[in-house]
């Protein structure tokens, strides 16, 4: 028997110890890109929340401030409640 033809049916019955080494998957660069690029939007946006709710936080207090003015009661009221929304809003 010819040596390269026996190295082919063992190959066939056990496998390729060297080609399952070798034929392993590299690690896709656009996959890992692509994760990187969603941990940076990810990132971005959670500071964009944050960002956010300071902005409520301080148009509430500011609604509060301008409460204490002269205003009537009926006013106070929707302004209070509108400032109360805003706080609810800034801390979810």
């Amino acid at each position: 028997m010819v040596p390269e033809l026996a190295l082919i049916g063992t190959r066939r019955r056990f496998g390729d110890c060297f080609g399952e080494m070798t034929d392993s998957p590299e690690p896709d660069r656009n996959t890992e890109q692509s994760k990187d690029e969603l941990r940076h939007a990810l990132a971005n946006s959670q500071q964009e929340k944050l960002a956010l709710q300071n902005v409520l936080a301080r148009a509430a207090d500011q609604i509060d401030q301008l409460i204490e003015s002269d205003c009537q009661d009926m006013e106070k009221g929707k302004a209070s409640r509108t400032a109360e929304r805003l706080r609810k809003i800034s801390e979810v």
